[in-house]
């Protein structure tokens, strides 16, 4: 999960996160989508898009996961020059 970088959390070092999630249980002790949506949350990002499991013809099977656009509640507020700092 997400524990190590809760410092950079806090004060929102990351406008953007961006992360992939499994839907399923697939790895031991793995962070569902409820409980990651809670933990960044509380920290003030908001989740602002959603890239859907798709197709995989190479297996013939449906992906289990997917990826998730966090947004911080503060980032419509960073000035231009900060934005291209972190670009």
């Amino acid at each position: 999960m997400l524990q190590g970088a809760a410092r950079l959390l806090e004060r929102a070092a990351f406008p953007l996160t961006y992360l992939e999630i499994c839907h399923v249980p697939h790895y031991r002790d793995q962070t569902s989508l409820p409980e990651l949506y809670s933990l960044l949350y509380g920290y003030g990002y908001r989740l602002v898009s959603t890239y859907p499991s798709d197709f995989d013809a190479r297996v013939n099977k449906y992906r289990v996961g997917g990826d998730l656009l966090f947004e911080h509640e503060s980032y419509g507020s960073a000035s231009t020059s900060e934005l291209e700092c972190i670009a």
